[in-house]
């Protein structure tokens, strides 16, 4: 980019900061032909960003996985009488036909296949994929598939899904299953209840729902899923432990290049690695080849190796979940697309929190990062992701959020990156970014920068909030970085060293415009230490006019 088109980018990027600043909720209930309308506009070619965004957005929420299908198999689930039991997540407490005359909070009613709770003032739907009740009016448990309660047995007739229930050696109430593990090798009836699903002679490679009642099922081989089958447990009362020091998934799902697996739901169980007691290479979830698939509500903990792997995959959810203390990474997506991580809360991982590898188009938000080892969100060859509204914070050694070796086009926007031991890093040629709106606080014991663009051209650093207490470097600095705008930045820093932007002797043709720059301790305008060539500047300290 030629730096005399940058007044020009400017007014671009701050329009199209401001805009997605106050209309995002806008693009959430646009259609298609909204989006096709603002695409066909022309505009200058360093827009790109505004473009992608729109498209980014687009997928985000257009995106579906596969419905997954259902059939029936005969039941043995059996619930008598005016049962008020709660295990895990499961609700047994039975549910009414008809709305109570005085209703407590948490109350529950079914009526016209629509679930009911009460929230102190009003009746509201229970619709999230994977939920459970028990229905006193018919002795069934239900089960929501993301578009409907469907019947998982109990009463009299056929189930409305195909279903297989499981109980753990020591689950409270073994009567209702038809497969009951013994304590040893507990992957082996898991995986008959998948097969004998997924063989149902009526419609064989359906699919259906295998149902994990609360207990702990002690695992030395992988569970091996196939599609169109979900694996959900009562919450994190449902362990799968890792049993044995040999190397395996705890849950297994292997497609190949010419025949990806999809439609699999994995939903409310807790997976445990026991790190301290074996010695093999675990992961609690590995999906190759597998797509349009979810995995939400589960709780992935203390694996020696990665919490969740995703190798060759797309269009997959992953949300709604924890990732505590595994050695490796809390989720890695390697050579994965258009997938979502959402919702969940990655803490003290021994690597990072999130790692995308040579993975594009994907989507990390509204995500708890928390006290990772050495990163809290690193893309590596990774380009065109967004991450939007992720809180990270308190990474131990190395940074809070890290684009690495080539990852281009990405959207960082609104996120808080607080108390890390180092903060932005954009480094080894991760050019074409928009950086904007985020915060980014540095306590004195940090070691480096806010944010740092190293040997990476053509970045946008647009309204982002630094505030500083350490001392040792920049709070923004670039090197060896050509053509970046910075733009609309508030940086704080206590003074010491006595610049808070810093541009080195070799880059080049860098941009700055309208940034306010803060010493806080003395309580006056800061410093810019420019070692840069052919710096321009629209501000209220330097101004320079091109020809």
């Amino acid at each position: 980019m030629n730096t005399k088109s940058f007044p020009k980018f400017l007014s671009i990027s701050t329009y199209f900061t401001k805009y997605i600043s106050t209309n995002f909720s806008l693009f959430r209930s646009r259609p298609r032909t909204y989006f096709n309308k603002f695409l066909s506009i022309s505009r200058p070619q360093a827009a790109y960003f505004y473009k992608f965004l729109l498209i980014s957005i687009f997928f985000y929420f257009t995106l579906c996985p596969s419905s997954f299908a259902q059939d029936p198999l005969n039941s043995k689930l059996k619930v008598e009488g005016e049962t008020e039991i709660s295990v895990g997540s499961l609700r047994l407490k039975p549910v009414k036909g008809s709305a109570p005359a005085n209703p407590q909070v948490g109350d529950l009613y079914f009526s016209s296949n629509t679930l009911y709770t009460w929230d102190g003032s009003a009746w509201q739907t229970v619709s999230e994929e994977g939920d459970l009740f028990y229905n006193d009016a018919d002795n069934s448990l239900y089960f929501y598939d993301g578009t409907e309660w469907q019947k998982l047995g109990g009463g009299g007739g056929p189930k409305a899904v195909a279903t297989r229930i499981v109980a753990a050696s020591d689950s409270l109430d073994t009567s209702r299953a038809d497969y009951v593990c013994d304590g040893t090798d507990d992957q082996e009836e898991i995986n008959d209840a998948i097969n004998e699903v997924y063989n149902n002679p009526n419609n064989p490679g359906l699919g259906g729902s295998v149902y994990l009642l609360a207990g702990t099922y002690n695992i030395t081989a992988p569970i091996q899923l196939k599609s169109n089958i979900s694996l959900i447990g009562e919450g994190a009362g449902t362990v799968l432990k890792v049993d044995s020091s040999s190397n395996y998934n705890v849950i297994n799902a292997q497609g190949t290049s010419t025949n990806h697996l999809s439609g699999i739901l994995i939903s409310q169980l807790r997976i445990d690695g026991d790190k301290d007691n074996v010695s093999g290479s675990n992961c609690g979830i590995s999906f190759g080849y597998v797509d349009d698939s979810k995995i939400t509500k589960i709780w992935i903990e203390n694996l020696t190796s990665h919490g969740v792997s995703l190798q060759n995959s797309s269009c997959n959810i992953l949300s709604k979940s924890f990732f505590i203390k595994n050695n490796s990474d809390g989720i890695y997506l390697s050579s994965s697309e258009d997938s979502i991580i959402s919702k969940s809360n990655f803490s003290e991982n021994g690597y990072a929190g999130i790692k995308l590898d040579a993975s594009d188009n994907n989507i990390i938000d509204s995500n708890i990062v928390y006290k990772n080892d050495k990163k809290g969100i690193i893309l590596d060859s990774s380009s065109n992701n967004i991450i939007l509204g992720n809180n990270i914070s308190y990474t131990q050694d190395w940074h809070g959020l890290q684009l690495y070796s080539s990852s281009r086009f990405n959207i960082v926007y609104g996120n808080n990156i607080n108390n890390n031991n180092q903060g932005f890093l954009i480094n080894q040629s991760s050019t074409h970014n928009l950086i904007s709106s985020n915060v980014i606080t540095l306590s004195s014991s940090a070691s480096d920068y806010g944010i740092r663009v190293y040997q990476s051209d053509d970045n946008l650093l647009v309204g982002n909030n630094i505030y500083d207490e350490e001392t040792n470097n920049a709070s923004l600095s670039i090197a060896n970085s050509s053509e970046v705008l910075i733009a609309s930045n508030l940086i704080s820093y206590p003074g010491s060293p006595d610049y808070g932007i810093e541009i080195d002797s070799g880059s080049s043709d860098n941009y700055l415009a309208g940034n306010q720059v803060i010493d806080s301790d003395a309580d006056a305008p800061g410093k810019i230490e420019d070692g840069g060539t052919e710096t321009k500047y629209t501000q209220k300290e330097k101004m320079t006019l091109e020809a």
